[in-house]
């Protein structure tokens, strides 16, 4: 039979005892709980409830007034109440029962004790309401039937309960029509014939069935009542578990006992149900992979995993119970109570059925806990609960943090990239003119010899310079990991060649000797960053060249091949200063030089070995040194460099190395640089300062070539579209500033590129310009450029763009 229908009252101060309460009963029966006496009185104007489970301690009215009041009232009086007390004296059990209570239960309680008794209860109900459809006067049919055989069979027969009757020898003398469809019987009749076949042998307790029964029997006749559960085997031989209530009755001249039975067989599948839902929903929330808790309307403690309580550093679901406002601090980071955006978030979540938010939670170490809290709406034995789903956020927000820091990381280092490059241009600007102008004075032939003595020596001061700028440039891309090795197939006798040229001004006026050391086996081409393995040369050499006051400087070359790699051996000694043996590991540090106090007239950063040796890493080699304080000093270096073929310089080249003229210095080769007649030429110079229009002009105009000068992008753009008229193409290449106000270099190509005609898509364009730091040059071929020449202008590197640019336009 549905219970649902009959309503149970709970009255208790105790948050706890209704909880438990309303957790036993509400899959069986409607139930709502009261935590004032005054506030249930106000309820029952419009609410009456079936049953009422009544405290005794309570504030503002305890238990026993509570029923005085119940009683002295008609339309109260009559419904059952139950006390569930802690009060287990036998005084308070007594006044209980006198004052009309039906039963009286002492806390702490058990649950199958409290559900068995109020089915007693609610089945005496079930009995007064069958009665009732039947009389509108329940109290004059219960005194009629109990005092007649008639009566007492109405009563069986109506009854809507399975109902027998048993005479004082314990004979079963009848039963309803509800007892015959029960068990299976065509009438009452052959139910009462064949009833004991319904008895198995023993009973689940192990008593005999015909000797419980007799027991069972006796009780009610001796107590006036008796309830029991029962077994019986059906016809088809299956198992019927039942609750009996035994109720001793008037019958004839003396007492029956009337029996109602109530199939418990649905009552146990939807127990077995429940319990196989709690114990599904336990699995499922054990088994998920974040913490989550179930909490009431209330905000009370209903469940949690495994995982919630890790999560805290707790070991019970108890201690988790106890600890819970200990774990949540007493504001959130927003500045907001805790407790009160807690109720704000669980209303919403009732009412929305979803909520998520930032939570923040203290563990019992003091460690700050932030978590993302999923609530979510379900129901949970027969009433809406949430289910509160956390994740911890700690490794998310660390990521999160790292990931900021390196986009600070990475704006920063773009920040420092943008610096170098507007440094260089600053820097390289003025020494441009200060070397443009000097290299162009110091090739007239009929300078005075003072005038002549100073320029060099503003040259030398200009070169040094640069030098620092470089170095400095060089070690800041490095640090900030953005210097990259731009792989070439390159020819090493070129590259050797190179290097001479640059290093035998280094001798100036010193007695030194400058000796080449190579043969001629070492490979004729390699694959590698052939700049950068100058670099490298050229930072030891001028070392070597620094510290040497007189004596020799040698450099060694030689290769071996490895696989689909070339080992380049590079050996510089000198016979200089020397190195202290306690400042060997200190050369390789960045901005510092050893030995300071004598080396003081020695100008430089102290970062060409540092940079040397970061150089030599990149390409999977090693450096070292040996020295001897006073007397010499030699460097060696093994660097991986890619395999080409096995053509090697050989002898003729070999010795044409090493038979260089090296005493001559940098203005002999100079004034030995035969220019190409390029007067057939007219070329485009775009750049934002006169004075570099000056220099620039002055150096292209050695070549008897044709400069028009323009000081933006938008002029250059403009004379570009002027210069092409009649099919006449006027210029043979343009070079051009990088950076300038208005339109830069590279837009200014771009828009060159742009303007449609064969003649603007292929003119080469040669960048002149003073952001002149590693990797730039990439940027520029990347962008319409065919040419880089960094400022300072070097005149061999001039040169060589000239030969390759404009005389191939001519021809």
């Amino acid at each position: 039979m549905d219970n649902t229908r009959y309503k149970i009252a709970l009255v208790d101060d105790n948050i706890a005892t209704l909880n438990q309460g309303k957790s036993l009963l509400q899959e069986l029966y409607r139930v709502y709980t009261v935590q004032s006496p005054v506030t249930f009185f106000e309820n029952l104007e419009h609410d009456i409830p079936d049953l009422i489970l009544l405290d005794v301690a309570m504030p503002e009215m305890d238990g026993f007034d509570v029923i005085k009041k119940l009683k002295a009232d008609a339309r109260y009086r009559d419904i059952p109440v139950m006390f569930l007390t802690a009060k287990s004296d036998e005084e308070s059990e007594r006044e209980g029962f006198r004052l009309g209570a039906v039963d009286y239960i002492t806390k702490p309680f058990s649950g199958p004790l409290l559900q068995k008794r109020i089915s007693n209860q609610i089945l005496y109900k079930r009995v007064e309401a069958a009665v009732k459809d039947y009389s509108d006067d329940l109290e004059v049919m219960v005194s009629e039937i109990t005092r007649a055989n008639e009566r007492t069979r109405i009563l069986l027969d109506k009854t809507p309960l399975c109902a027998r009757l048993w005479d004082s020898n314990r004979k079963l003398i009848d039963c309803n029509e509800a007892a015959a469809s029960l068990f299976g019987f065509k009438d009452k009749q052959e139910c009462l014939e064949r009833y004991a076949e319904l008895y198995p042998e023993y009973q689940s307790d192990g008593q005999r069935s015909d000797e419980k029964v007799i027991k069972c029997l006796d009780k009610a006749f001796n107590e006036g009542s008796y309830t029991l559960e029962w077994t019986y085997k059906m016809l088809d031989g299956t198992l019927m578990p039942a609750e009996i209530i035994l109720v001793r009755v008037e019958y004839g001249d003396g007492y029956a006992v009337a029996g109602y039975t109530r199939d418990l067989r649905e009552h146990y599948k939807m127990m077995e149900r429940m319990l196989e839902d709690e114990e599904r929903m336990h699995l499922m929330l054990d088994a998920m992979p974040m913490a989550c808790r179930l909490v009431g309307r209330n905000y009370e403690f209903i469940d949690c995993n495994q995982q919630a309580l890790d999560l805290v550093g707790v070991t019970s679901k108890e201690e988790y119970e106890k600890k819970l406002n200990d774990i949540i601090p007493e504001f959130q980071p927003c500045g907001r109570l805790s407790h009160e955006l807690k109720m704000e978030h669980l209303d919403a979540a009732f009412d929305k059925g979803y909520l998520r938010f930032e939570w923040t939670y203290k563990k019992p170490d003091g460690e700050s806990l932030p978590c993302e809290v999923t609530m979510v709406r379900v129901m949970y034995k027969g009433e809406h609960v949430i289910a509160g789903y956390i994740r911890d956020l700690r490794e998310q927000k660390a990521v999160a943090e790292e990931m900021r820091r390196a986009e600070i990381a990475e704006e920063s280092s773009k920040a420092k990239s943008r610096f170098l490059a507007n440094m260089s241009h600053e820097m390289r600007t003025p020494l441009n003119v200060v070397v443009g102008l000097t290299s162009l004075m110091l090739e007239e032939n009929n300078l005075a010899l003072n005038l002549k003595e100073n320029l060099n020596k503003i040259s030398t001061a200009g070169s040094t310079l640069l030098g620092l700028i470089n170095d400095v440039l060089d070690i800041s891309k490095i640090e900030a990991n953005k210097l990259e090795l731009a792989q070439v197939k390159y020819e090493v006798p070129s590259l050797i060649n190179d290097i001479i040229n640059l290093n035998v001004i280094r001798i100036a006026e010193k007695p030194i000797t400058f000796q080449l050391d190579i043969n001629e086996d070492i490979f004729y081409r390699l694959y590698g960053d052939d700049l950068r393995v100058k670099q490298i040369i050229n930072n030891l050499l001028s070392n070597a060249f620094k510290y040497t006051q007189k004596g020799t400087v040698s450099l060694g070359i030689k290769t071996e091949h490895s696989g689909q790699s070339v080992w380049m051996e590079i050996i510089v000694s000198d016979t200089g200063v020397g190195i202290r043996r306690e400042d060997l590991e200190k050369i390789f540090t960045d901005y510092g030089q050893v030995d300071a106090q004598s080396n003081r007239r020695v100008e430089g950063t102290g970062l060409g070995l540092a940079i040397t040796k970061r150089l030599v890493e990149m390409m999977g080699g090693e450096i070292s040194v040996e020295s001897e304080f006073g007397k010499d000093s030699v460097f060696r270096v093994r660097i991986q460099q890619g395999f080409v073929d096995n053509t090697p310089i050989g002898q003729a080249v070999a010795e044409n190395l090493r038979k260089f003229r090296y005493t001559e210095d940098k203005l002999t080769v100079s004034k030995k640089l035969v220019r190409e007649d390029l007067s057939f030429a007219k070329v485009l110079l775009v750049d934002d300062m006169q004075t570099n229009l000056d220099v620039a002009a002055g150096l292209l105009g050695k070549y008897k070539m044709r400069v028009d000068c323009v000081l933006s992008g938008e002029e250059a753009v403009e004379q570009m579209r002027r210069s092409e008229t009649g099919g006449q193409q006027l210029y043979n290449a343009i070079f051009m500033d990088h950076m300038m106000p208005g339109m830069d270099g590279i837009e200014t190509a771009k828009a060159i590129r742009n303007l449609g005609t064969e003649y603007a898509r292929k003119i080469p364009i040669i960048a002149l310009t003073a952001n002149a730091i590693a990797g730039t040059e990439d940027m520029f071929y990347a962008n319409d450029f065919q040419g880089f020449i960094p400022k300072p202008i070097n005149t061999m590197h001039l040169d060589s763009v000239i030969r390759k640019w404009i005389k191939k336009k001519e021809e």
